[in-house]
This record gives structure tokens, sequence and C-alpha cells, in this order.
């Protein structure tokens, strides 16, 4: 099923301004400090955003979200990973999109179901990206991605983006057919941090590096039944309790906010 196809009005809509405002288990976390080659220090993990809650998400074949994107960010202490926003959707899908900071901004496709989950296509969100697959969202660049079910016989699934140069979808990652998503069901869209803790302070040292970047992911869609939900409609999204301090983000000022009637969120200081 090729749901992509109805998705360009939600753009066209995004580029005319009237497209609105809009928990990780424990080992999942861990496959991510390993990447992050976070194993020589100390280091600081939290995570919030949208989680999944209700099991009728298992049969979206669809996900759609609108991230954004900060070309410029890069982070100062060796070993610090900021993934935001960082979305799996629900179900048995395989890939993780993930908008990776830390010595210079990628994207990531992470895939689940690869018997190694890792990034299995990385790509720098440099001038070319943002030229050619963002647009102005509240201030900031953003990108538009889709993950669909592609072939429910193997349990394909393919991530386009939305190339603003063309006006049409891009293939981005297709995940390797036959194989079972081992991060489980229920899909996140989250901010996450891995850090080392400055000791002259008690906080991350990526926090002041990103005292002036919004962090939004907005417009989270499911397509469920064959047609598209929001995330708060369709049930699937819940939020992650308490502020960043109880999260233990180690950065004073971050605070986080739902948006978009709970199809959204925002992370900045």
């Amino acid at each position: 099923m090729d749901v992509s196809r109805e998705v360009p009005a939600r753009i066209a809509a995004l580029r005319a301004g009237t497209a609105g405002t809009v928990g990780r288990i424990g080992s999942v976390g861990a496959v991510k400090a390993e990447a992050a080659q976070s194993a020589a220090a100390a280091q600081s993990h939290a995570d919030w955003g949208m989680t999944g809650r209700k099991s009728t998400a298992q049969d979206s074949d669809g996900f759609f979200a609108i991230q954004s994107v900060a070309p410029g960010l890069l982070l100062s202490h060796r070993g610090d990973f900021v993934y935001g926003p960082s979305a799996k959707p629900p179900g048995k899908s395989c890939v993780e999109v993930v908008t990776v900071y830390g010595p210079a901004p990628q994207l990531w496709a992470w895939d689940w179901c690869d018997p190694k989950p890792r990034p299995r296509k990385v790509i720098k969100a440099d001038a070319k990206f943002v030229s050619t697959y963002t647009t102005n969202v509240n201030g900031h660049p953003a990108y538009a991605f889709e993950e669909n079910l592609t072939n429910a016989s193997t349990n394909q699934w393919t991530v386009f983006l939305f190339n603003y140069s063309t006006g049409s979808w891009d293939a981005f990652y297709t995940s390797a057919p036959n194989q079972k998503n081992v991060a489980g069901i229920n899909g996140w869209n989250i901010f996450e941090v891995f850090t080392t803790l400055d000791p002259a302070t008690g906080n991350g040292y990526y926090c002041p590096d990103i005292r002036n970047t919004t962090f939004e992911s907005s417009n989270v869609m499911l397509h469920l039944g064959g047609k598209w939900t929001g995330a708060t409609q369709s049930g699937w999204a819940g939020f992650s309790k308490g502020s960043a301090s109880d999260l233990g983000f180690k950065c004073p000022n971050l605070k986080f906010t739902v948006t978009n009637q709970g199809d959204g969120w925002i992370a900045r200081q």
C-alpha cells in the first residue's frame, strides 16, 4: 500500500503556513549508549516525549511526522549525543528515524529489524540536506518523513523524505525483509540525551551547546484502517511524566511543551 500518495496535501498546507503549530525500555537505551561510544565514561541518560500506549496502534501501516533539524549544532564534548526528534512507529515497524547531534548533525535510519540493530544509513544534515529536504516551520528548518509498510508479507518498511526541490517523496531507507522488530511494539517519538557531567557545574556538557536550539516534532500521524489519524486521536500517544530535572536531563533551564493538541512537542531552554 502506497500511503505516501495521500500526504502532499499536508505538505502544501505546511508550505502555506496553515498546518498549525503543532519511555524507552532499558535494553533499547543500552544499545544506543553503546552506539554513543560511552562505555569509557560515566554518562547520564534521559529521554522524554511520546510513548505508545494503545494496542490498536499495532495495526498501523504508516507513520508521518515533521521533525526539526539544526544544521549548525555541534556538541563540544566527545561522546555526548542528543537524539531529537527520534521516532519509531508502533507495531511491527523496523526503522527509527533519528535526528542526531554529536560531532556533526546527521540523520540516521536505525534498523531494529536488523540482526544487530544499528544505524544502517547515515547522512549529514548539512546545507545540502536543508535546501533539499526542509522548509521553515516556526522559525527553524524541519523535514517531513513517512515510514510505510511496503511489503506486508515480509514485514518490509520504507522511510521516505519529502523533497521540497522536486515536490515529491524520496526513498531514504528500506529494511531487510523477513526480519522481526526487537524494540517492542509501543513505538516512540522522543528527545533523548546521553551526556557526561561537567564536574564544575554538575550539568551535562551538552546543556550550554543547545541553549539557542529548539527541538520540535509536529503533525504526528498514524495510518490506521486506511486513513491518517492524529497521534492523540488514534489513542497511541502518551507523554512522559515529569520535568527535565525530574527525568535527569542535567540541564536546569530545559523545558518540554506538548503542542498541536497532543500531536507534537517542543524541547528547548
